[in-house]
């Protein structure tokens, strides 16, 4: 396979300084092709490079992280947000990032992130997903979540959710369709 190409955007050097020799340890199967300090210095090096995968940190001066979707009327490159404030876990997955990092970030978590973008680089799959962002940032509510299901990408209309059940690492997510979705939660170490 080829090497994931990806860029990452941080605010502070040293969180960037970090991550690069984290990806350059442990993730032989990313190419780190930019770092950036900006979402704007990031939509130009996108534009220009057109990566697989960015990681993007939250809270940046002038625009956070997840406004970078409103920069691309199609986003073709995956999303995983590293930051240190838990608080943005679902802003992030409200636009289909594919997974969220907390600093200090975790190597086995970091690989577990990289193991996703790679089964995920389906078309089929992030055509649905993108379209999920597209209708998000128009409505600006949620309407649809997007759930792990046996390796699927799953999209769910939340008004067609009964209840969710949790049993130790996953959850079953009941419908109103009568199918029912099982989300395995990350693991944390």
């Amino acid at each position: 396979m080829n090497k994931l190409r990806a860029i990452l955007v941080d605010d502070e050097e040293s969180a960037r300084d970090v991550l690069q020799n984290l990806l350059l340890r442990f993730c032989p199967d990313v190419e780190l092709i930019a770092k950036c300090e900006n979402v704007l210095e990031a939509v130009e090096v996108i534009n220009k490079e057109h990566p697989d995968l960015v990681f993007l940190d939250i809270e940046m001066p002038n625009y956070a992280g997840y406004e970078i979707a409103n920069f691309f009327k199609e986003i073709n490159f995956e999303i995983i947000f590293v930051t240190a404030y838990d608080q943005y876990a679902i802003r992030a997955f409200e636009i289909a990032a594919i997974d969220y990092l907390l600093k200090p970030v975790d190597i086995e978590r970091l690989k577990l992130s990289i193991a996703r973008v790679k089964t995920q680089r389906n078309t089929e799959q992030q055509a649905q997903r993108l379209a999920l962002l597209n209708n998000t940032l128009e409505s600006k509510q949620l309407k649809n979540i997007v759930v792990s299901d046996k390796g699927q990408q799953n999209i769910i209309p939340i008004e067609s959710i009964i209840a969710i059940e949790a049993q130790e690492s996953y959850c079953i997510i009941h419908t109103t369709e009568k199918k029912d979705y099982c989300e395995q939660k990350p693991k944390t170490f």
